[in-house]
């Protein structure tokens, strides 16, 4: 009987199932910890993204007082020095001064709050949080 299995090649039926079973068993664990890592990541990317945009409009709204003039650069100048898209870029004013910018990307939001020099969190475009 021994030399018989030494002769034969390859795998039983229940081999391949469990080692199939193992597989699924821990892509069920996985995946979802990958997505988190994937949203994570991407919500980084945004907060970098938005850091940009805020050092554009501080650099362009230093250089439109030192030569005084007057206004504010606009999003698609902030835009620009930030190398980024104008569509994801607002800005409120109070006074003379910037007050807030939000950068917005792929349904995800962020606002820096010039106030209180702060950044709020990356929430959903649309939702309350981070305004």
């Amino acid at each position: 009987m021994l030399k018989r299995m030494k002769d034969k090649k390859g795998f039983t039926l229940v081999e391949v199932i469990v080692v199939l079973i193992i597989i699924a068993m821990l892509a069920v664990i996985l995946v979802p910890q990958l997505t988190g890592y994937i949203n994570k990541a991407n919500d980084r990317v945004i907060l970098a993204e938005a850091h940009a945009a805020v050092m554009a409009a501080n650099t362009l709204y230093a250089e439109y007082v030192a030569d005084n003039a007057a206004g504010f650069p606009s999003e698609a100048e902030i835009a620009k020095l930030a190398e980024l898209d104008v569509a994801n870029i607002s800005y409120t004013t109070a006074g003379d001064a910037l007050a807030t910018l939000t950068y917005a990307k792929n349904g995800k939001k962020v606002t820096y709050d010039y106030s209180g020099h702060s950044w709020g969190s990356v929430s959903e475009v649309g939702s309350g949080s981070g305004d």
